[in-house]
């Protein structure tokens, strides 16, 4: 199934859009043809936006949760998260501290768990605990390098997906 939007709509976010589609980890690949407007690989798969003669752009695959969350201006991936334990002797310390929920989407971590500095390393961040966080791996690599500030916006802003309706009373 394929989104149709607008092309008066997408067309002048495209240039925003691709450069969200590369801060979630997309790879960019070459138009295969003149109707392609934006091609990239993310999930495994390509994801395209192309216009057809009606005036309109259709996002396929991957394309079209990402839309979704540009639109909405939630944070997006372009990869599966990775089911692993990190085996650093910070984790456990960690989890005891703040919980078992990722700090940037505040999901339960699961075996995906990752260390994160809120300080970086490149930023001369210590390897200290007090500057440790878990996260998924996913949310590491979308937090990278930036700021502390920066990640606690990043925070700040994720929305989490709703939580399924509880049942009995």
């Amino acid at each position: 199934m394929s989104q149709r939007i607008s092309l008066s709509t997408i067309q002048p976010k495209l240039k925003a859009f691709a450069k969200f589609l590369l801060a979630g980890g997309a790879v960019p690949q070459d138009a295969t043809n003149e109707y392609e407007l934006l091609r990239f690989k993310a999930l495994g798969v390509v994801g395209i936006v192309y216009r057809n003669e009606r005036g309109q752009a259709t996002l396929t695959g991957p394309a079209e949760p990402a839309w979704e969350a540009f639109r909405k201006g939630k944070i997006w991936t372009a990869f599966v998260p990775t089911k692993r334990r990190c085996n650093s002797p910070y984790v456990d310390p960690l989890l005891k501290r703040d919980g078992d929920c990722c700090f940037l989407c505040r999901l339960p971590l699961g075996d995906d768990i990752s260390v994160e500095h809120l300080v970086s390393v490149s930023a001369k961040g210590p390897n200290h605990i007090d500057n440790f966080v878990l996260t998924h791996e996913p949310c590491n690599v979308k937090l990278g390098n930036k700021s502390v500030m920066e990640k606690i916006l990043m925070r700040e802003q994720y929305q989490p997906l709703p939580e399924a309706p509880k049942q009995g009373g």
